[in-house]
Formats: C-alpha cells, sequence, structure tokens
C-alpha cells in the first residue's frame, strides 16, 4: 500500500485576511484501488506548516489501518521544506 498526502492554503482576503489551508489523503494498495482517504481543513500559517499536517494526518490514517510500513508521497519539495525548518 502507498498513502499520499498533500495541503494547501491561501489567504483569505475576502473576509479576514487569515490563511485558509485543507489537507487530503489517499491510501491506495497495490493495485491502484482505493483503501482509505481524508479531506479536511486545518489551521495552518503557511505551505510548510499545511504541509506537515498533511503528513501527520497520513501517519494517522496508516497508523488506523494497521499499516507498519507504508510508502509516503507528499506535495512537491514538502519533506525538504520540513526538514530546514526542524534544522533552524
Amino acid at each position: 500500500m502507498k498513502a499520499n498526502c498533500d495541503g494547501g492554503y491561501s489567504i483569505d482576503t475576502v473576509n479576514s485576511n487569515d490563511f485558509v489551508a485543507g489537507i487530503g489523503v489517499i491510501v491506495r494498495d497495490e493495485e491502484g484501488f482505493l483503501v482509505d482517504g481524508i479531506a479536511k481543513k486545518v489551521k495552518a500559517r503557511g505551505s510548510v506548516e499545511v504541509e506537515a499536517f498533511a503528513v501527520h494526518e497520513g501517519l494517522k490514517v496508516a497508523e488506523s489501518l494497521h499499516l507498519r510500513k507504508v510508502p509516503m508521497g507528499s506535495g512537491r519539495g514538502a519533506t525538504n521544506g520540513i526538514r530546514a525548518r526542524l534544522r533552524s
């Protein structure tokens, strides 16, 4: 099985200049069939933070399926950005 997760955010300039963010996670089996997935809004202040939320939720979905090892795919460059923030 493989989990893919992604997140996105935008600034809501119409209502409040707050960040609007959401994440999605899908888990597919070896044949590409959907096994599980989620989508939800989250509070985040930027792309690195929303991607971290997506990865975290992906791990929770994998855990709920009792998967011990699962390849994770995420948004382009997300893990590099997360690593850079963790180092600083």
